[in-house]
């Protein structure tokens, strides 16, 4: 399937509103990444995870 950016209706300022982050579009196609703000941690040693 074809995406016509010129053709989108997407409004980015109103879903970035929505979802409280800023998101990339291309192509006609908008992308938005949310993460938890976390360090990373290794398999087996996440803190919030050992009792």
């Amino acid at each position: 399937m074809d995406i016509d950016p010129a053709r989108s209706t997407l409004d980015p300022a109103k879903i970035d509103a929505v979802l409280g982050h800023q998101g990339e579009n291309a192509k006609g196609v908008y992308k938005v990444t949310v993460g938890l703000g976390l360090p990373p941690f290794p398999v087996g040693r996440n803190p919030a995870m050992l009792g």
